[in-house]
């Protein structure tokens, strides 16, 4: 079976204790939400609710710093856009992320005249995955893409029904394409 969140807890500070001791500084840890590595933050006191949020840990060398702890952001991709397939509605800044404009823009492009496509991607299992598809990372970050919104912009354009009011979904779309490009680089050293 998958390892005990204690028991990864003990292994990643000692993880900690000897890369420091070979002169690696470490400042932060990252991995998925498996329910081993959520069960490691909770033993670290890592977690959070609306109002109070905990993500780091004093570290195990040094008591004036910090360890923090991050989510991969695939994994966070994936989450979000499961949070808001299920809930159907995010409430941000007074405004409404509604997952219905995903729909609508599925519909709309599928039922397109002759066949042209503006979304040539985006397919059922993008609007209603299954639970297996849920962890697939492409699916969700191609719903977060700028092409996707486009789209969106596209047929609210032209009256399609159930896209009357897509701005704030095209601007968190967005927001999300451009985090996830930014947040998925690769550096040569």
């Amino acid at each position: 079976g998958p390892t005990k969140g204690t028991v990864l807890s003990q292994l990643l500070l000692q993880c900690i204790l000897k890369l420091e001791q070979a002169g690696i500084h470490i400042d932060g840890v990252v991995c998925d939400g498996a329910t081993t590595n959520r069960s490691m933050w909770k033993h670290f006191g890592v977690g959070g609710v609306l109002g109070r949020v905990a993500n780091s840990f004093e570290h195990p060398s040094d008591s004036s710093r910090r360890v923090y702890m991050l989510s991969d952001a695939p994994h966070l991709f994936k989450c979000i856009r499961n949070r808001l397939h299920s809930k159907k509605v995010f409430h941000i800044d007074g405004k409404f992320v509604q997952w219905s404009c995903y729909d609508a823009l599925y519909v709309a492009d599928t039922k397109h005249a002759g066949g042209e496509r503006v979304c040539p991607k985006l397919t059922y299992n993008h609007i209603n995955p299954s639970n297996m598809l849920k962890m697939r990372v492409k699916l969700a970050t191609q719903i977060f893409s700028e092409s996707v919104a486009k789209g969106l912009q596209f047929y609210a354009k032209r009256g399609a029904p159930r896209l009357h009011d897509v701005g704030p979904t095209v601007q968190f779309t967005l927001l999300m394409n451009n985090l996830f490009d930014a947040l998925n680089r690769r550096f040569s050293g």
